[in-house]
């Protein structure tokens, strides 16, 4: 029966469980990030510094939103026709929209920044003679830069890390004060 299969999602509330599924596995993915980036800031003895403390408060933050709507999903629940409990559905749409497009890339920026400023791995020297292709050094002094972390010599990635450095509002206010 067409009609049958069309109404099924909403009349057994799967989409629900599903995404309350979902919305779980999001916090746990969040909690764990949480966890890597408190081991990164103890291993980088960074924890006094103010914008530090404000990032990982900010996962903080995300991870209680999701706990919140998880949390009001299960009070909010209430059995369907068949008697079987089924949670939320608000609660566990927010959370499902949130995280992809908000809590998750700014989760992943959070660990680039956190990490941008000391966690890099410089090249070896044997990386400099590798064949890399036809402008393999073309540029004038590229080791040097690479040292330095400055001009177009940037390992990919290393580049966007130090940008998003020297944007953040904490570097800005600390230029201006000096």
């Amino acid at each position: 029966d067409v009609e049958m299969c069309n109404n099924y999602s909403a009349a057994t509330q799967s989409t629900t469980h599903a995404g309350y599924q979902v919305a779980n596995r999001c916090a746990v993915k969040t909690e764990f990030i949480l966890g890597l980036a408190s081991l990164m800031v103890e291993t980088l003895g960074s924890g006094d510094i103010p914008h530090v403390q404000e990032r990982v408060a900010e996962i903080i933050v995300y991870l209680e939103t999701l706990k919140a709507c998880l949390r009001a999903a299960e009070a909010d629940a209430s059995p369907n026709q068949w008697g079987v409990m089924c949670p939320a559905p608000g609660p566990v749409s927010a959370a499902r929209a949130l995280y992809p497009r908000t809590i998750y890339p700014r989760l992943a920026e959070i660990v680039q920044l956190l990490g941008s400023s000391s966690l890099m791995a410089l090249p070896a020297e044997d990386d400099f003679r590798a064949a890399i292709g036809p402008g393999r050094g073309k540029i004038p002094g590229h080791r040097q830069r690479i040292r330095v972390g400055a001009g177009e010599g940037l390992p990919p990635g290393l580049g966007r890390c130090l940008q998003r450095i020297w944007r953040t509002p904490s570097v800005v206010r600390t230029i201006l004060w000096r």
